[in-house]
């Protein structure tokens, strides 16, 4: 589900994925992981990534309707 919506949020900004680390100072490859859902990253890059996304948390753990 998260990494759905990283994904679909992503291509709504027209961001690519070094874009969304550089904002969230998070590595890229833990950003690529989570989009590919091989692995989710802990709590924290969650919590930055939603930031530099501009969403809640709870939206970006949202399961899409």
């Amino acid at each position: 589900v998260i990494g759905d919506n990283v994904s679909k949020l992503l291509a709504d900004r027209q961001w690519p994925l070094r874009e969304l680390a550089r904002r969230s100072e998070t590595d890229a490859m833990v950003v690529s992981r989570l989009i590919r859902k091989s692995r989710l990253p802990g709590i924290d890059a969650i919590s930055r990534i939603a930031e530099a996304l501009g969403v809640s948390l709870d939206e970006l753990l949202k399961k899409p309707v």
